[in-house]
């Protein structure tokens, strides 16, 4: 029983079922949720347990510049929260999206021993398949939004697909390589079992119908950094061609929505459609950002300030609009430019090193393909801001051990 209740299980288990931020808890007069409880209290167990000095200071000796990338990234969001009078709905913002899922990957990287690294993964691509077996349920009860598109439990039919897609792209490493051998120093490719592929499918269809496009191109850019880097081995040719069959797939949706109204809206620059909409939030956020070149406006603050700036601009097609539908222009007005330039040295330094080690550490590649879709998607929507991306972005530190 005693192996089963350990902090590396519950971190395995905070990763399995990330979406339950979504049940909201009331704690007298603090707002949280089920997952951050979870956090809070493996944090707690790692501070009163597994806590040494010595592990802070080896840790600060072999990732300092990502420590200062960090920092730099904090300081941002708090030096924006309190410079424009903002408190509690800010720092809950910077709790919640920030500090724990940090909390998350450095327990993670304390507790987890580096030859078992990959089962952190392995257990969010199963989370992924079981969200999308419920996904699965929600479309054969007919339960889709007005315009058509599955979102199952989630807020959005892009949530839903922004929580699938990594999925997708572990699904893609785990037919390319095989789990590391005894000795753990080599990985070898393995035949695609058939329960994979299965997995594999079930998450894509669920993928498939949320009709989130910016979400396919993305987890094909993921996923194709993962094949064409085994493309290398005559073996992996197959997979190759399944990741062309799938492209295929793909393009072939896109190409019979060409007349959907769906890709209307975000196409063309009819009066009222998406396209036209998304280009007004871009534009404010913009002028915001000219406004306010250093310090942003703040966590928490977008949606405020957007309709301040309405007289800017004809009569807004979106009024409740809480993020600018940009990962980057988030940042900047989140945490001023001091947390967009600590982000983007994050992400610079994880890819830096993600390549650098893909030939001494297969889960390597797996995390630079996640990394490539949440930046590339990034352009087209927040890919982080939200309790379960924040995590998922994290854990890609963790293939650095």
């Amino acid at each position: 029983m005693r192996q089963y209740f350990s902090l590396e299980n519950l971190i395995y288990g905070i990763v399995f079922f990330l979406p339950v931020y979504l049940i909201k808890v009331q704690l007298w007069l603090l707002r949280t949720n089920v997952l951050e409880i979870l956090i809070i209290g493996a944090s707690l167990w790692w501070l009163m347990v597994f806590y040494r000095a010595e592990k802070i200071r080896t840790f600060y000796s072999a990732y300092r510049p990502y420590i200062f990338c960090s920092a730099m990234m904090l300081g941002g969001l708090f030096w924006s929260t309190f410079s424009h009078g903002q408190t509690w709905q800010s720092l809950s913002i910077i709790k919640s999206w920030f500090l724990l899922p940090l909390a998350v990957m450095l327990i993670g990287a304390d507790v987890i021993a580096k030859e078992k690294i990959r089962q952190i993964f392995f257990v969010y691509g199963q989370s992924a398949f079981f969200v999308a077996l419920i996904a699965w349920g929600y479309l054969l009860l007919g339960r889709l939004t007005y315009d058509e598109r599955l979102e199952a439990f989630f807020n959005s039919p892009n949530y839903l697909a922004m929580y699938l897609a990594p999925g997708i792209i572990i699904g893609f490493w785990r037919l390319c390589y095989d789990n590391q051998k005894k000795d753990g120093t080599q990985v070898i490719e393995q035949r695609a079992h058939s329960w994979q592929i299965f997995s594999l499918f079930i998450i894509a269809g669920a993928l498939f119908f949320t009709l989130s496009y910016a979400t396919f191109g993305a987890m094909l850019l993921g996923s194709g950094v993962v094949l064409w880097t085994r493309a290398v081995s005559r073996k992996a040719k197959r997979l190759l061609i399944v990741f062309t069959a799938l492209t295929i797939m793909v393009f072939s949706f896109l190409s019979f929505q060409i007349n959907s109204e769906k890709f209307k809206n975000l196409t063309e620059l009819r009066p009222r459609s998406s396209l036209v909409s998304r280009l007004t939030i871009w534009r404010s956020a913009g002028q915001m950002i000219l406004d306010n070149p250093v310090r942003g406006i703040g966590p928490a603050n977008f949606q405020k300030a957007y309709l301040e700036y309405q007289k800017f601009y004809p009569p807004y097609l979106e009024w409740a609009v809480p993020h600018p539908q940009n990962l980057y222009l988030d940042l900047w007005l989140s945490g001023g430019l001091l947390g967009l330039i600590g982000f983007l040295g994050l992400a610079f330094l994880l890819t830096r090193d993600l390549l650098k080690n893909k030939n001494q550490n297969t889960i390597s590649i797996l995390a630079l393909g996640i990394m490539v879709y949440i930046l590339a998607h990034g352009f087209f929507d927040t890919t982080y801001f939200k309790n379960d991306l924040a995590v998922v972005f994290w854990l890609n530190f963790l293939a650095l051990k």
